[in-house]
């Protein structure tokens, strides 16, 4: 099932780049003094150019996801850091049993 989410992402992310080499084509058809970032959709090179700004847009997305994921970790560290210090306030120090240079019972 994610594999069929990936793949319709992906297609809709692939028409929406390929909508907008459309429109820039568009655009230099009706004035030739503009010069779009895009190659020309009827090149050979055009479908590489939409398969790396697909890749692009996947690879920002993700780091955008990656980033977030990373902070909220470092958020709950710091949490789980602040409730360990805090229990190790609340324990009392261990008791000691017996006499300090007293050996033990084995012996």
């Amino acid at each position: 099932m994610g594999s069929l989410n990936a793949a319709y992402k992906k297609n809709g992310v692939r028409q929406e780049l390929a909508a907008r080499t459309r429109i820039s084509s568009i655009t230099a058809i009706a004035d030739p003094g503009y010069h779009s970032g895009m190659a020309d959709p009827s090149d050979a090179d055009a479908e590489r150019w939409l398969d790396l700004d697909v890749k692009l847009a996947y690879q920002e997305r993700l780091i955008h996801q990656l980033d977030a994921l990373v902070r909220e970790f470092g958020a709950r560290l710091d949490k789980a850091e602040r409730e360990l210090a805090e229990l190790k306030q609340a324990v009392p120090p261990p008791l000691p049993l017996g006499a300090a240079n007293e050996p033990p019972p084995h012996y």
